[in-house]
C-alpha cells in the first residue's frame, strides 16, 4: 500500500512529552498517529473526550467552535498546562 508523508508543527515540549509517553507504552510517534487516524475512521469521530481547563468534557456540539478557535490560534494546547500527562485546554 502506498503511504503519504504527513507533516505537522507542534511545540517542542509537547512533542518531547508525547514521544516519551508513546515510547513508554511501546509505540513510536508514527505508530501513535497511525492509531489515531485508524480509530478516528472506525469511530467516525475523534476517539477521545476533549477536556476543558476545569476538567469537564467539552460536548461534541462545542467541538467545531473549539477547533475553529485553535485553527485561528485563539486557543492552543500550552505545554505548561500539561499535568500528569493530561492535556488541558487554554480557554
Amino acid at each position: 500500500m502506498q503511504s503519504n508523508l504527513v507533516q505537522i508543527r507542534v511545540e517542542s515540549t509537547l512533542k518531547q512529552k508525547a514521544d516519551a509517553l508513546f515510547r513508554s507504552i511501546g509505540l513510536d510517534t508514527t505508530a501513535a498517529i497511525h492509531l489515531f487516524f485508524m480509530q478516528s475512521l472506525l469511530r467516525g469521530t475523534i476517539p477521545f473526550e476533549i477536556m476543558s481547563n476545569n476538567n469537564e468534557a467539552v460536548p461534541r456540539k462545542g467541538w467545531v467552535e473549539a477547533f475553529s478557535k485553535i485553527k485561528k490560534k485563539e486557543q492552543m494546547l500550552i505545554p505548561e498546562t500539561i499535568y500528569n500527562n493530561n492535556f488541558k485546554w487554554e480557554w
